[in-house]
């Protein structure tokens, strides 16, 4: 058997579930990969299932290699060199392999794993005659178990054995799509994008919603959502993203002078809830996502949570709950949104001394003072729907 190059990609969740639903979720991820290289422009030739493994063919590995880190589900990936099963093939496809691997390194270590049982040397052996191997064709290197400057990694499966040494690390999780549709509330600061992309790694399909504030915030505001609706977009395997642009800044001009400035906010998110809710139930969608951390702003205390949340009847998800904002800042950082979303914009409608511990009482008061459903009703006729 010849050598030749292939991807090998790892995933970890999803081995865990039942047949079934492994089955279902590992069909999902080979369908996303497909689609996610496929719009970058480079061709699956051929797909292998193994082990919890996927060795794949491709018309650009270099290039599919970057694109499959921004794959849900995906635990890493590698380039690896595919050789027989004969020992003497897998011997000369690691001293190959070692030439290029290993040229700037000083230690090595082998690291070999035999998922396939029938192969009659053990891991352990494998790795010993390996490493001899790599040492008499280069003998400044030395072995290091410990320590090593590089990895080589050889997995002894049924289709073949495969030799790799470095591993670009994907978003692990679930394929995207495999737990249905949310809406996701999205401002285009840190909090909201984060919050999506983790509801993204459990496996939610998105629907994002973006108030527009108009002249009540700051003019950046728009080109920050783009930045942050664009960067989401290579996360996800489909060819556009439909993205609901709702005018929330008509709902405030209505209500100016009306509703106590002190209830300004509590009433801005309800209408937000609101409007996501009938959003969820038109798309389809399970529930709503928000980038809400307890404590961080006035509508974002127990208190006016536990009111808000009691205003609508879907499920209300909110991943960033428990971290603060620097938790949050280094999760955008390692996923890559943070220097797109960390752009300040001012809220010109946020009041001096905001109520944050609203009573309900209170509230319902405030909210009698106008028909909300109806402002809702024709907020959600004048949005407008975006492609990206």
């Amino acid at each position: 058997m010849m050598s030749e190059e292939v991807i090998l990609v790892s995933y970890g969740e999803i081995t865990l579930k039942s047949s079934r639903v492994r089955s279902r979720m590992e069909r999902v991820l080979i369908r996303n990969i497909i689609s996610q290289l496929k719009r970058n422009r480079i061709d699956v030739l051929k797909i292998h299932k193994e082990g919890g493994r996927l060795f794949i063919w491709t018309s650009n590995n270099r290039d599919a290699i970057s694109i499959l880190t921004k794959v849900f589900g995906v635990v890493s990936a590698s380039i690896a060199l595919k050789t027989g099963l004969n020992l003497n093939e897998i011997v000369n496809g690691v001293k190959k392999y070692s030439k290029e691997a290993l040229i700037n390194a000083k230690t090595f270590a082998i690291r070999a794993r035999r998922p396939n049982k029938d192969f009659p040397i053990t891991s352990i052996e494998l790795a010993r005659i390996l490493g001899d191997a790599v040492l008499k064709e280069m003998p400044n290197l030395k072995v290091d178990l410990n320590n090593p400057d590089k990895e080589i990694f050889v997995e002894i499966r049924r289709s073949g054995a495969y030799i790799y040494h470095e591993r670009k690390l994907g978003p692990k999780g679930f394929p995207y799509g495999v737990e249905g549709k949310v809406v996701a509330l999205m401002s285009g600061g840190i909090d909201s994008a984060v919050a999506a992309w983790m509801i993204m790694k459990r496996g939610c399909t998105i629907v994002p919603v973006y108030y527009d504030m108009g002249h009540y915030i700051s003019s950046i505001a728009k080109e920050r959502i783009m930045g942050v609706l664009k960067w989401l977009k290579e996360w996800i395997p489909s060819e556009k993203v439909k993205v609901h642009v709702v005018p929330l800044a008509h709902a405030h001009e209505l209500l100016r002078g009306i509703i106590n400035e002190r209830y300004r906010c509590i009433f801005c998110k309800a209408m937000m809830y609101l409007i996501a809710q009938e959003i969820a139930k038109e798309v389809g969608a399970k529930g709503i996502v928000t980038g809400e951390s307890l404590g961080q702003v006035a509508s974002q205390t127990l208190d006016n949570l536990y009111l808000l949340s009691r205003l609508i009847d879907i499920l209300i998800l909110r991943p960033v709950i428990g971290f603060d904002k620097e938790e949050i800042a280094e999760i955008a950082r390692r996923i890559g949104v943070y220097d797109i979303a960390n752009i300040k914009v001012e809220c010109k409608l946020v009041p001096k001394h905001p109520e944050t511990h609203a009573k309900e009482e209170e509230v319902l008061k405030e909210f009698k003072k106008v028909d909300i459903k109806d402002i809702v009703k024709n907020i959600i006729k004048q949005r407008q729907i975006v492609t990206i």
